[in-house]
């Protein structure tokens, strides 16, 4: 098939940062940062591009002793077009899809350090997302678009406290976030969505609101092992694409939901990094999520899926690594993970139940080699694996994909003060490996995957 081709790609990546120093206590800096992707899968009518473009000005300040503010205003500027050929042969284009989203955001923190052992933070952080999504069909009468704004605002506060006793040293730190979010101006439409009749639809708006507490415990009982644990409540609002969007590829469609409910988890996790001797490394970590209202793609006919929520997922796995230190400049590493992640209750459909959740291994595997010379130069020379996994919430059979190993190098260094540099080589060894699958088709990695990157920070 086409799309088992290879994929060409290019990339540019700047960033700019400038310090002012308003007098002794304060600082003002700026920031750009620009990145643009243009890549395609092989076949001469499709092509994607990927454009971010993002501001920001950042205040330091230090109010009195033992208190520190930070403010901060940003925006982020997105866009994506991707040029799809027309089946089965791919010698005309079929589409273009344009996605914009524009997002403003700001945060406000103040540190209090009431003693050497304590330092309290609170503050609020909120941030405007504006989508706006459309088709443009070159071979037949249709427009389709989504559009919708998503505010999101919260406040925290945090309570860092430090204990020492001899050789033993204690972190606490509890916290709690709470979190407010809007989704408004929500539209769909589309006008010809195949054999399906037209799509054209205002939303309501939802909000929600959510409290998400936090303790986190780090005991050092010695230069050599230290004790890591953590438990707390995470919230994520399903995204404007996730709620109004109406996606197509091909036969196949993809329908939003303005009906979904954000995702909620309950979270812990404990572990331990144990030094063997001076140089070698060893870290062992387990952990355990449940989770409500996940949100996923559900089967609704043979090419057609809608975003829904799962009423309770769990995640139960464990991360082991060590690392070995040859010199300063040489080390080696090694790690494996286990991750049982899967549907324990679905109101919505009885046989997903017991599921794998989608696109998440059982097994996960890496081991590596590392150089570094001082700031000028580091090389990283990685192999990974990545098990079996499914596509979809239904465990179809036919779509999953089969495990694969990848060779991957990278290299970074620094040519003068203000700039650096990054050249990634992934898959090596041109492995064609399934990355995404559907009934009608399939992805393979591109084979042989070459990027560079020069930053500029001033």
């Amino acid at each position: 098939q086409p799309y088992h081709s290879k994929n060409a790609r290019t990339d540019m990546s700047l960033m700019g940062k400038f310090y002012i120093l308003p007098d002794d206590r304060s600082t003002l800096s700026f920031s750009v940062n620009y990145v643009n992707e243009d890549y395609s899968r092989g076949i001469q009518t499709d092509n994607q591009t990927n454009e971010t473009a993002y501001l920001s000005a950042t205040y330091e300040r230090e109010l009195s002793d033992g208190a520190n503010l930070t403010a901060s205003v940003y925006s982020q500027f997105m866009s994506r077009e991707v040029d799809l050929g027309a089946r089965p042969d791919y010698v005309k284009r079929d589409h273009t899809e344009y996605d914009d989203v524009k997002k403003f955001g700001q945060l406000l923190q103040t540190d209090f350090k009431f003693a050497d052992f304590n330092t309290f933070t609170v503050g609020v952080d909120s941030s405007y997302s504006m989508m706006d999504k459309h088709n443009e069909y070159a071979l037949v009468e249709r427009k389709a678009k989504a559009e919708g704004n998503q505010l999101l605002a919260s406040l925290f506060a945090q309570d860092e406290m430090k204990f020492r006793t001899g050789a033993h040293k204690i972190l606490l730190t509890p916290g709690v976030r709470v979190d407010f979010s809007r989704s408004s101006d929500g539209k769909s439409s589309d006008t010809a969505p195949g054999p399906n009749p037209p799509v054209d639809e205002k939303f309501e708006d939802r909000s929600w609101v959510a409290i998400n507490p936090k303790l986190g415990f780090v005991y050092r009982y010695n230069n050599m092992t230290t004790l890591r644990a953590s438990a707390g409540h995470s919230f994520a609002a399903p995204t404007l694409f996730e709620l109004y969007t109406v996606f197509t590829r091909g036969p196949m469609m993809m329908f939003g939901n303005p009906d979904l409910d954000p995702e909620s988890a309950w979270s812990a996790e404990i572990g331990v990094d144990q030094w063997f001797m001076q140089n070698l490394l060893g870290r062992v970590t387990g952990y355990f999520t449940r989770g409500e209202n996940f949100i996923g793609s559900r089967s609704i006919s043979e090419n057609q899926s809608r975003m829904d929520n799962i009423n309770e997922v769990q995640m139960l796995g464990a991360d082991a690594e060590l690392r070995y230190d040859i010199n300063s400049m040489w080390s080696l590493y090694g790690g494996y993970t286990f991750n049982y992640s899967t549907i324990i209750k679905d109101e919505n459909s009885d046989e997903t139940e017991g599921n794998h959740l989608p696109f998440e291994p059982l097994h996960r595997a890496r081991l590596g080699l590392v150089f570094q010379y001082l700031k000028w130069i580091a090389i990283d020379l990685s192999a990974r694996y990545e098990g079996e996994r499914y596509v979809d919430i239904e465990n179809t059979k036919e779509t999953k994909l089969d495990g694969h190993f990848s060779l991957d190098l990278s290299l970074t260094g620094t040519i003068v003060r203000y700039v650096s540099w990054t050249l990634s080589v992934e898959n090596m060894l041109n492995k064609k490996y399934e990355v995404y699958s559907v009934p009608t088709e399939m992805s393979e990695a591109p084979g042989v995957l070459i990027n560079g990157y020069l930053t500029f920070a001033i």
